[in-house]
């Protein structure tokens, strides 16, 4: 695998555009009330990456969620 393939670490710091995190958004809820692992994660890790306080703790907030649930993940 070549580096150009790579995602640039900064990537993993910028903020989701809004569109992206409405779409991650959209599939949560749209699981709600019990939302995947894999997709609780996906919008928590969207959160995380925001530029706001209040999408970062509930992002942590939904991680914690995720850990007390399943552990082992």
């Amino acid at each position: 695998m070549t580096s150009d393939k790579l995602p640039y670490a900064a990537d993993a710091e910028s903020p989701l555009k809004d569109s992206e995190l409405a779409v991650l958004r959209s599939q949560y809820e749209k699981e709600d009330p019990y939302p995947s692992l894999q997709t609780k994660f996906n919008y928590a890790w969207g959160l995380i990456k925001s530029s706001t306080r209040q999408d970062q703790q509930d992002g942590v907030r939904l991680l914690s969620e995720i850990f007390r649930a399943s552990p082992e993940r």
